[in-house]
């Protein structure tokens, strides 16, 4: 399989997407809405209409732009919602804290693994008052984020949705446009504005969708680092208490779960193995080793999710 295949999957999952939101549930205005405004009548001195054309474009264009976010990224939501089959294959958070886990202990449950970033050709120049060093690798790990213990397993929905709505910003009565030249004005700047904010949601969604990309490959690196030996990962420890009493609460049949520790580099690399995972369960991995890629998704892929309108 190609190494881009699985972003090429997902930027052409959108291409047969046409259809609009849900008018009934719609939250913004469209821009067609946005341009049929009644043209007013009403006498102003020179200055105070230099003044005010400046305030129509600069309103349309503030207008346009958080209408054109509001939209465009309605529509993106909505491809995801209809593909979420392929995302589960794509980025399968699940099956990787799975096959990562120690399934005799609880780990798949509770514990999330850690994140180990790459670099390759790395190099780094030091100073001090001796001499200057210059560092080479031909490969860093860094270990991103530590494993934790969790309630509920990572799940590509909380990458892709945004939980925080926008409210889309409306016209204001004095400023629309009075004559066919500020009629005009307006409509520009409502196009400006609109084209903004639609570029500015298909970047978001775009970074969105590599996030959730690079964290899953980090997740896949920390487990298979891990497994050859390069980590020392924590032991997760369970505490059963039986009874709490906390405030107002009886607890029964309470345990308490935590680690050990922090997940170390190991420095004896006598302890290190063969990378190669023959746990039955490691078929899943490398499946999904082979769909976690992270190059080739370019803005003007997702940008061809769009319809026009």
């Amino acid at each position: 399989m190609r190494t881009n295949t699985a972003i090429c999957l997902i930027a052409s999952l959108f291409f047969s997407v046409t259809t609009l939101a849900d008018e009934s549930k719609r939250t913004y205005y469209s821009l067609s809405e946005l341009k049929d405004v009644k043209v007013r009548q009403q006498l102003v001195s020179d200055g105070e209409e230099a003044l005010r054309i400046e305030s129509i474009r600069e309103r349309a264009e503030e207008v346009g732009s958080a209408n054109g976010y509001i939209a465009t990224m309605e529509r993106l939501t909505d491809v995801v919602d209809s593909k979420s089959h392929l995302f589960d294959r794509l980025l399968p958070f699940e099956h990787l804290i799975n096959a990562s886990a120690n399934l005799s202990s609880g780990e798949a449950k509770y514990l999330r693994p850690g994140m180990v970033d790459k670099v390759e050709a790395h190099a780094a120049i030091t100073r001090d008052t001796k001499a200057t060093i210059i560092r080479t690798d031909n490969l860093v790990y860094r270990l991103r984020e530590q494993p934790k213990p969790v309630l509920r397993k990572p799940h590509w929905s909380d990458y892709l949705y945004d939980k925080n709505s926008l409210t889309p910003t409306t016209l204001i009565d004095e400023l629309l446009p009075r004559n066919s030249e500020e009629l005009e004005i307006f409509n520009s700047a409502l196009d400006e504005g609109w084209a903004m904010g639609s570029e500015q949601a298909i970047a978001e969604m775009r970074t969105r969708v590599i996030n959730a990309f690079i964290d899953a490959t980090a997740m896949i690196r920390y487990v298979n680092l891990v497994e050859s030996g390069y980590i020392e990962k924590p032991d997760m420890i369970i505490e059963n208490v039986g009874i709490t009493v906390q405030g107002d609460q009886l607890g029964l049949g309470t345990q308490f779960i935590s680690l050990s520790g922090d997940a170390v580099w190991q420095t004896n690399s006598d302890l290190y193995s063969s990378p190669v995972i023959k746990d039955p369960r490691g078929s899943v991995r490398r499946d999904a080793v082979s769909k976690v890629e992270t190059e080739g998704l370019t803005h003007d892929q997702i940008k061809s999710i769009l319809v026009e309108e």
